[in-house]
């Protein structure tokens, strides 16, 4: 073999020796880097998973928090209607019942004025003969009232006077005279004391009118109360409703970002560990 054979050999010898040099060489990079990534695939995991955890985690005590306060806001708005209602009722209750008791103390003033009107009404009536009366009862009062008793006194003493100067003594004449100045002046003053009767059952008339108005006044206070306490539980159903409403809307409203954030988490995840399966 010649010079120029053997130096080609062994050129192509070498040439072999360092190409399987060489591929030792990469064999044992890509062996040590794909040691590395079996190595760190895991933890990469794990990280991965572990963040999602810690994240949902968080977002669970975040909605816990935050369901607890909607709640606690919603019953400091119960609580509050509740008292702005019972002081509202009680303002109202109580106002009635002072203006009730002033009315009835009104009402109770004309009682003696409208007993007497009554009174009088029944008298004037049994001395007309228009009522039942228990044999001269009718008169009784008349007879009995001051002003005709001394009219009928100072009649008879004159006449008694008169007698005794003409000394006629108590003659018939005198007793004629007698029975006819009393018949005169009863008949004289008999109209004066109806028309006084008249007079008292007028004012007690107007008493009981006055009564019937204060009654009346009663009415329209209950009448009133009875609007007021309405409107005011309607006003107080309708605050509860709408603490109920918004505390249903908001809790909705936390409850779906609540899931969408969770959603995301779980996306997130799943996306980052499809990265890391594809490196």
């Amino acid at each position: 073999m010649s010079a120029g054979s053997n130096a080609a050999l062994l050129s192509a010898m070498l040439q072999a020796q360092a190409g399987a040099a060489g591929q030792g060489q990469l064999q044992a990079g890509a062996d040590k880097s794909i040691g590395a990534l079996g190595t760190q695939y895991p933890i990469a995991r794990g990280d991965i998973s572990t963040g999602a955890t810690q994240g949902l985690g968080a977002l669970g005590e975040g909605f816990t928090s935050a369901q607890g306060a909607l709640a606690g806001g919603r019953d400091l708005s119960l609580e509050a209607l509740r008292g702005g209602y019972d002081t509202a009722r009680g303002d109202l209750t109580g106002q009635y019942g002072t203006a009730r008791e002033d009315i009835g103390a009104g009402i109770s003033g004309f009682d003696p004025y409208a007993r007497a009107g009554v009174s009088a009404s029944d008298a004037r009536l049994q001395a007309l003969g228009l009522a039942p009366s228990d044999g001269g009862a009718a008169y009784g009062g008349f007879q009995q009232s001051p002003g005709y008793q001394f009219r009928v006194n100072q009649a008879l003493d004159q006449i008694n006077r008169q007698g005794a100067t003409g000394g006629g003594g108590f003659g018939g004449n005198i007793l004629a005279a007698l029975s006819d100045r009393a018949g005169g002046l009863a008949a004289q003053d008999f109209q004066q004391y109806l028309d006084n009767l008249t007079g008292v059952s007028n004012a007690g008339q107007q008493a009981a009118g006055s009564q019937l108005q204060g009654r009346t006044a009663q009415g329209n206070l209950s009448a009133t109360l009875g609007n007021n306490l309405g409107n005011l539980a309607s006003e107080y159903g309708r605050g509860q409703a709408n603490a109920y409403d918004a505390y249903g809307t908001r809790g909705a409203d936390l409850t779906s970002n609540y899931g969408a954030n969770r959603a995301g988490i779980y996306g997130t995840q799943g996306r980052d560990l499809a990265g890391l399966a594809d490196t």
